[in-house]
């Protein structure tokens, strides 16, 4: 069961991250290129590419946000994996526990019983 849960673990960790470049290589802004020698109306254009930029960054920014988000959300998923596999963990443990109790008491009453039979046999030999 561990290995089960470790093998889905692993394959869930993957997903995320898969996930998470495609959601990055979706929403990456390309920024327009300036040009080094300009003439006057490259200049006016540059100024209107200027506020593209800006408008560019500002996407760029919720990303980052996004990103953020995205990485809480990971590690609270992957809090709440641990504490799952610790408690299933804690459940086999004792399990474990309550299973080797019983054999003892089992081996308790055998014992018990064996003895009573080696009392009642020396009693009926006398």
């Amino acid at each position: 069961e561990i290995a089960g849960l470790r093998f889905l673990f692993l394959i869930n960790h993957q997903l995320i991250n898969t996930i998470k470049q495609e959601a990055f290589q979706q929403n990456q802004v390309q920024l327009p290129v300036q040009i080094v020698n300009q003439t006057p109306q490259k200049q006016i254009n540059q100024k209107s590419q200027k506020t593209t930029v800006t408008k560019a960054e500002k996407p760029q920014l919720s990303i980052e946000q996004q990103q953020q988000q995205q990485k809480m959300l990971d590690e609270k998923q992957k809090q709440k994996m641990e504490e799952q596999q610790n408690r299933i963990l804690e459940d086999q443990r004792q399990k474990i526990l309550q299973q080797q109790q019983d054999e003892l008491e089992q081996q308790l009453k055998l014992l018990e019983a064996e003895e009573e039979q080696h009392n009642q046999r020396l009693q009926n030999s006398q």
